[in-house]
């Protein structure tokens, strides 16, 4: 029992310096271990907690870059595959979530699906017009109409000139 504890000791003073150093993976790695052999200790499960969040976070923003560079070269099947990762480590970035609707749309062909992801960045970021208006369309192919028009109509109170969205409510009158 004496050497687990020492071992938990050392390992969470390495999590500490990595994570001092900026080594959050490293961090993550070293705290879990101490965890492994000390799981009672409340400062260890606590950083251990903080760093794994931290971790998920950096994961997050990889994949997203990962996505991010599949989608530019048109390889769609990689891009919903990182920005599917990117999501699932809980990026709090709104425009993988919008991309992951639209592929999982284009790729996938699940409207349903893509409409949670095209709902969860427009919780992220209500006044994005370009996100709004994706999901107006997707909308009108899923024949909800008045959802359709709502978003259509939310995207010309934030630009009262913008053509397509005018274009758009015309067909509903």
């Amino acid at each position: 029992m004496v050497e687990r504890l020492k071992k938990a000791r050392r390992h969470y003073q390495e999590a500490i310096a990595h994570h001092e150093a900026g080594r959050i993976m490293k961090a993550n790695s070293a705290i879990q271990l101490a965890r492994t052999f000390d799981g009672k200790n409340a400062d260890i499960a606590r950083l251990a907690d903080l760093y794994q969040r931290e971790a998920r976070k950096l994961q997050s923003k990889s994949y997203v870059a990962a996505a991010e560079s599949a989608d530019s070269f048109a390889n769609y099947r990689e891009a919903l595959s990182n920005y599917r990762k990117a999501v699932d480590y809980g990026t709090d970035h709104a425009r993988s979530h919008y991309r992951l609707g639209l592929l999982t749309k284009r790729v996938d062909e699940d409207r349903r699906e893509a409409l949670k992801h095209m709902r969860s960045a427009i919780m992220m970021e209500p006044d994005n017009i370009e996100f709004r208006m994706g999901i107006g369309e997707l909308y009108e192919e899923l024949g909800l109409t008045v959802n359709a028009k709502a978003q259509y109509e939310r995207v010309l109170k934030l630009d009262k000139f913008h053509p397509d969205a005018k274009e758009r409510l015309k067909k509903f009158k």
